[in-house]
């Protein structure tokens, strides 16, 4: 049995035994310069430094395209770049290293080869193209395909070699390594250990999170702003830590600029817990979706986060703080009830935007009743800083006419409202009663 394991041993060193410089790489058609551009890579996969001085690169163009100075060292398991002359200049990405090496060197861009040589001994050689048209010692085995133009022919393992081009190169974007581009993980004298490491505890994770519905037939969550009003609306998450719900710390929601805390308000099992708070919405909201943002911490600095979508529906609505309008006049005169900006002042009409859209305004009337008639068309209106001049004034009629009125949306949306009534003469004296509508237009 001994002797069987000797036997295996003794065949399985050659195998282990490396092989002298190989052709690593090379890029033949360069993007940016043909003259600058192009690059030979060789590999050392031995243990041992390698002297190449008077060693020569032969393409199709000369025998002797490169030939390396004296004393040329490639250290062992180390890359050696051979670029043409400009390099610095003229190659295609600025990143790439500098060449160990530069010497004015042609490598042709269809049916053509490089060789590495010692004298009249081949070391290396990869060719592309058709192998009838490549010069002899320029390819091992079958030379390459072509490539696209800018991609580089590399080889698939630098510390094997089956000398067969096919075998041995594969297409692909250029990676140029000069001599400082040690490759260690290549070396005999090299090896890697893997590291696993499990680390203890769970992260949170939120669970689900909603929001007040104003309207489930929609997808989504749909908020309804409340008419002149600020609205209270409930957030709320669900939330779990496979290490407890008690290790959850915070649970936050973030919604168009509020910051909300929310409290704990049920522990549903070991694990999951329910949470809640309330977000702030004024009836001026602008309408359209929006994201809510829920974020959990727990014990350990561990964050999770979750979205979801929330839509404001458009609101058209406004008030008009008159509800009655009191004139008095003799006939062939008249009277006016003059408008402010301020809720509240009954006697002085304002009308406010207590939605979230721009407005327009739609007013008609009916005439007044009483021991003669005087018709509609005798009241005026405006809604320019009782102004019954300016371009938003007009006469009354039973047909209601929108006013392009454009008032927005907001705390301060307000606007005067001014009624004037013209008596014609010979009416008779006594009271007088009619009705004004106001409505609000969407734009």
């Amino acid at each position: 049995m001994k002797k069987i394991v000797l036997l295996l041993i003794v065949m399985l060193l050659p195998a282990l035994v490396r092989g002298s410089l190989v052709i690593s790489e090379v890029l033949y058609d360069p993007i940016t310069s043909e003259a600058g551009g192009e690059f030979v890579e060789l590999y050392n996969p031995t243990p041992e430094d390698i002297n190449v001085g008077g060693w020569v690169l032969a393409t199709e163009s000369s025998q002797t395209d490169v030939v390396f100075p004296a004393n040329t060292l490639i250290r062992a398991n180390s890359y050696f770049l051979v670029a043409d002359a400009g390099w610095s200049t003229g190659k295609d990405n600025a990143s790439w290293p500098d060449a160990d090496y530069e010497e004015a060197i042609t490598l042709g861009n269809t049916d053509a080869g490089v060789a590495l040589k010692n004298g009249t001994t081949t070391i290396d050689a990869v060719g592309w193209g058709n192998p009838s048209n490549i010069s002899a010692g320029l390819f091992e085995g079958s030379p390459v395909d072509h490539v696209a133009p800018g991609h580089a022919l590399v080889r698939n393992n630098p510390t094997t070699e089956t000398h067969n081009n096919t075998l041995d190169f594969v297409e692909a974007v250029p990676t140029p390594k000069n001599s400082e581009s040690q490759a260690l993980e290549n070396s005999t004298s090299s090896r890697q250990i893997a590291i696993a490491l499990t680390v203890a505890g769970s992260l949170p994770h939120i669970v689900s999170a909603g929001i007040t519905d104003d309207n489930s037939l929609e997808g989504g969550s749909q908020i309804v702003p409340t008419p002149g009003l600020m609205r209270n609306i409930t957030i709320n998450a669900t939330v779990s830590d496979q290490d407890g719900n008690t290790q959850i710390v915070n649970v936050t929601a973030f919604f168009d600029g509020q910051t909300v805390l929310l409290q704990k308000k049920q522990n549903i099992n070991t694990t999951d817990a329910r949470y809640e708070g309330t977000v702030f919405i004024p009836y001026f909201q602008q309408p359209g979706n929006y994201t809510v943002t829920y974020t959990t911490e727990d014990s350990t600095s561990y964050i999770a986060t979750s979205n979801i979508t929330v839509t404001i529906a458009p609101l058209l609505a406004f008030a008009v703080d008159a509800s009655n309008i009191s004139f008095a006049a003799s006939p062939n005169n008249e009277s006016t009830i003059l408008g402010d900006k301020e809720l509240g002042t009954q006697s002085l009409p304002t009308l406010s935007n207590y939605g979230n859209v721009p407005l327009d305004i739609g007013l008609r009337g009916t005439d007044l009743s009483g021991p003669s008639t005087i018709p509609v068309e005798n009241i005026d209106y405006t809604l320019s800083a009782n102004d019954f001049s300016s371009e938003l004034s007009g006469s009354l009629s039973k047909t209601m006419a929108t006013i392009p009125l454009n008032l927005g949306p907001g705390w301060d949306a307000s606007n005067e409202l001014a009624f004037r009534i013209r008596v014609p003469a010979g009416i008779l004296p006594g009271s007088y009663n009619g009705n004004i509508m106001i409505a609000a237009v969407s734009r």
